[in-house]
């Protein structure tokens, strides 16, 4: 194999003899007419061509001379064969297309239509692998990583001369992604809790005592009725109900002291007298009422 300065003297004749610095196609022109009579140049098949893979500052940086550019699609087994076309041993002539990016700094998209990812520098040379289903754009291989694809818009590239027919790529596009719309689980609003009621007050009063002041009463002479009662919490009213068999009535004992008292007289005629029995029944506040309590007094009649 060749070495390297062999190249270097390739590049360099054709350079001088053929154009200015920037002008690639007197290079190129000036290379074709080295390789027509039988110059191919120096193999660099293996290797990897300056400012493509390897270089510190990856497709951002991928800048490239012209001259070595140029060479790499006029010669074409020579040279792409090497890095310059991202890696493959096919010709460029009419097998793979290649393409030379337009004179303005182009952006690279991860996919047809996707998002711009970077830029390439003007006049840098790609090979084609790939192109979306309406041509808008094309796949190139990736100069920094051959097993990857980066995009380009159409429009952003000149075919090579003697190029196969882009529509013979294949067509690639976007991935479908799929989004999922998660819903959240709405934290429930706390609850108050009603404090819990206390148990009810079942207890029922209870009536100690019941006498009257007279037992017998003559005419229309007067009795005390006093009751004595209790109750766990307390006894809130006291009543006294009376009967003779035909005669009765009754009424709500008022409180004096500790005890509850009525006075008690008949005024009717004497055809009401005769033995009346009192009861009293006792209540409290949640409304418990205790057993009656009973005493007897006997209203007799004197003319």
């Amino acid at each position: 194999m060749a070495d390297m300065s062999s190249l270097d003297e390739l590049l360099s004749s054709s350079i001088k003899s053929a154009a200015e610095p920037a002008a690639s196609a007197g290079v190129a022109d000036a290379i074709r007419s080295r390789v027509a009579a039988g110059d191919a140049g120096t193999s660099v098949a293996g290797s990897t061509a300056p400012g493509w893979g390897g270089s510190a500052g990856g497709i951002m940086t991928i800048v490239a001379p012209i001259a070595l550019i140029v060479v790499a699609g006029v010669v074409g087994g020579a040279l792409g064969a090497s890095g310059l076309l991202g890696g493959s041993s096919a010709p460029a002539g009419g097998d793979i297309p290649a393409y030379v990016l337009s004179a303005e700094t182009a952006a690279i998209y991860s996919c047809p239509g996707g998002p711009q990812i970077g830029a390439i520098p003007a006049e840098t040379r790609v090979l084609a692998v790939a192109r979306d289903a309406d041509g808008v754009f094309l796949g190139a291989r990736n100069p920094d990583d051959v097993a990857s694809t980066i995009w380009f818009a159409t429009g952003d590239l000149i075919l090579d001369d003697d190029s196969a027919d882009p529509a013979t790529l294949p067509v690639e596009e976007c991935p479908d992604v799929t989004v999922t719309q998660v819903t959240p689980t709405p934290t429930p609003e706390p609850t108050e809790t009603a404090p819990p009621k206390p148990p009810a007050e079942t207890t029922p009063p209870s009536i100690t005592s019941i006498k009257a002041s007279k037992t017998v009463v003559l005419n229309n002479e007067s009795s005390t009725i006093s009751v004595a009662a209790t109750d766990n919490v307390g006894v809130t009213t006291v009543t006294l109900s009376w009967t003779n068999g035909t005669n009765s009535g009754s009424a709500t004992m008022p409180k004096s002291g500790s005890s509850w008292q009525y006075v008690w007289a008949n005024n009717g005629p004497p055809s009401t007298y005769g033995v009346y029995k009192f009861t009293a029944v006792a209540f409290d506040a949640a409304g418990n009422q205790s057993p009656g309590a009973e005493v007897l007094v006997d209203q007799q009649y004197f003319g």
